[in-house]
């Protein structure tokens, strides 16, 4: 499903174009039926005109602290799932919120610190 940044502003309101609120209602749907297991959606920037290495993309949109679980079980891998949201909290921070990168390096060393055990999967 595609829904473009054109209509952003649309969505919550009485203006949205009944096509795309029906996308969002069946995408609504489907992230009930698919309990406890997460749906992860990746979001991609976009421009009118193609710009080589400026298109930032956010992956696994939806992945939190109670889908972490579903996905921890569907992969067997605990390590995997705190990685991905490790990874994810990451780009969150650094693509939407500004954070710069350079803050989480300096968490995660710290945190090294205290457990290196701890830090095997990041590397």
């Amino acid at each position: 499903m595609n829904l473009h940044t054109d209509r952003a502003p649309l969505i919550g309101s009485k203006r949205l174009p009944k096509r795309d609120a029906e996308l969002l209602e069946s995408a609504a749907r489907l992230i009930e039926l698919v309990q406890p297991n997460p749906l992860l959606v990746s979001v991609r920037s976009g421009a009118k005109f193609s710009m080589p290495g400026m298109m930032d993309t956010v992956l696994n949109l939806g992945l939190n602290e109670e889908t972490l679980g579903g996905l921890v079980a569907l992969t067997g891998n605990e390590r995997f799932g705190w990685d991905a949201y490790r990874r994810f909290v990451q780009m969150f921070g650094r693509i939407v919120l500004g954070v710069e990168g350079e803050s989480f390096e300096e968490a995660i060393q710290a945190a090294s610190r205290i457990s290196p055990a701890t830090m095997k999967s990041h590397r």
